[in-house]
């Protein structure tokens, strides 16, 4: 019994290791970081399709989209976010960079006043 006592508390002690999918995420930000945008788009492409309700990995694959030169598929990507989320300033910043980025600057600004709506003192608004 005391044994078992012993092992609860040392259990709760230990630092829980990070899971898998945080280690791959990371992973996969870095590879953006460093400029290896297709790697990077597959690897989160991968992780968002064993998780679709991850918005930091979705926002990461539009990200690259943009890097990458494919404003329609990012835009897609930030409305999708958008949808779901309405206050996730991220999303609504990067949809209006897009939309500005295709000459679309009405729905651009549009975008990006709610956002700073939403977050004034946010330096990426």
């Amino acid at each position: 019994m005391l044994l078992s006592v012993f092992l609860l508390l040392l259990a709760q002690n230990v630092a829980p290791a990070p899971s898998t999918a945080a280690v791959d995420l990371n992973a996969a930000i870095q590879l953006a970081q460093e400029g290896r945008n297709g790697e990077a788009l597959a690897a989160l492409q991968k992780i968002a399709a064993a998780d679709p309700n991850n918005h930091l990995t979705r926002l990461w694959i539009a990200n690259v989209h943009a890097r990458m030169g494919h404003p329609d598929l990012a835009e897609a990507v930030y409305r999708s976010i958008v949808l779901e989320d309405a206050q996730n300033v991220d999303a609504l910043v990067g949809l209006g960079t897009v939309l500005l980025q295709q000459d679309r600057v009405s729905e651009g600004l549009d975008v990006l006043k709610r956002a700073e709506q939403l977050s004034p003192e946010n330096p990426k608004v």
